[in-house]
């Protein structure tokens, strides 16, 4: 009997506001091991050992694109064959844009949330539905989970603990 034994990773929604438009952050796949290749996809990858899923978006998003973000889980996943993606979406905080990995990804590019690049990648198109379905409110979250806990996300570092986010960012690169 053999067990098909699933990694964890991670997908992060990447949004910020440009001339008063909402924008996602896609980065288009070189080479995928699964045929996905020359898809447009969200930042992401697998979870390290003892790694939380939150740290390796943080982690992922840096390693690919040099922004520093602050990840809120989705409460979605997205199953293939090999993968179990947990999706996230993101604020960038810090950082500036740049293409970290030109051995995986073609480039990286805001496009506006209502005009989302073609073909995307399965997970991300099943994250960006779920996005658009429940109309989640990426900069309301994120500026009130760092005054309460009253999203249930438990002990996330705020701002003020990002110097440390990169710090650690740092040493596993």
């Amino acid at each position: 009997m053999t067990c098909n034994r699933r990694h964890l990773s991670v997908g992060v929604a990447v949004m910020d506001t440009f001339a008063g438009k909402e924008h996602f952050l896609w980065g288009l796949k070189l080479h995928h091991p699964v045929g996905w290749s020359l898809q447009y996809e969200f930042p992401g990858g697998k979870v390290e050992p003892n790694e939380t899923a939150m740290c390796a978006a943080v982690r992922e998003v840096y390693e690919e694109t040099g922004l520093l973000v602050d990840p809120v889980f989705l409460g979605c996943y997205v199953e293939t064959d090999n993968y179990l993606c947990l999706m996230f979406g993101a604020l960038p905080i810090d950082g500036e844009l740049k293409l970290k990995e030109p051995d995986k990804h073609l480039e990286w590019r805001w496009y506006p949330y209502d005009a989302s690049p073609q073909p995307l990648i399965p997970y991300a198109e099943e994250g960006l539905r779920v996005i658009s379905e429940r109309h989640y409110p990426f900069h309301e979250v994120c500026e009130h989970r760092h005054r309460d806990d009253r999203f249930g996300l438990g002990n996330v570092p705020n701002h003020r603990d990002w110097r440390s986010y990169r710090r650690l960012v740092d040493t596993v690169r």
